[in-house]
């Protein structure tokens, strides 16, 4: 068999070489088992590395309800149980946020200009006031507000 072997090295040297190298890996782990222990592994070198410990960024914190109201404060629509809007007519510069607060039991939609918004009970919604003009905003259908953006 060892004459097979040279001869096909001979031949196919680049090949050759290469089983040449896996019949010694063979042989070895067969002799290993053999005695019935496991072929040794080399364990591999691995680098230390120093990590730094960064806090998470305060806006992971998620506002109470209190302090979102007191953020919108002056920039905030109440909806009662009659959908009815806590202040008829609001002035806010473009670009301005503000609150749509549905105060009832039950889930509302509101329009704000074109864009449909849709509010839980007691939950809310923010909407963007991008563009100059006269906004209406409406609650399940009916205009109960208007908003100027200036």
């Amino acid at each position: 068999m060892k004459e097979k072997i040279t001869q096909f090295v001979t031949t196919h040297k680049h090949i050759g070489v290469l089983a040449l190298g896996i019949l010694i890996v063979a042989s070895v782990a067969v002799a290993t088992t053999r005695k019935g222990e496991a072929p040794a592994l080399e364990t591999p070198v691995v680098e230390e590395v120093a990590t730094e410990t960064v806090a998470a960024p305060v806006s992971d914190v998620t506002p109470s309800f209190s302090e979102v109201v007191a953020m919108y404060e002056g920039k905030m629509l109440t909806f009662g149980a009659d959908c009815k809007a806590d202040i008829a007519e609001m002035v806010q510069p473009a670009g301005t946020t503000v609150m749509l607060f549905n105060e009832s039991d039950t889930a509302r939609s509101f329009m704000v200009g074109d864009l449909a918004y849709t509010a839980g009970a007691r939950k809310y919604r923010t909407a963007k006031l991008t563009t100059s003009g006269t906004v209406a905003v409406s609650c399940d259908g009916v205009k109960v507000a208007t908003i100027t953006v200036q």
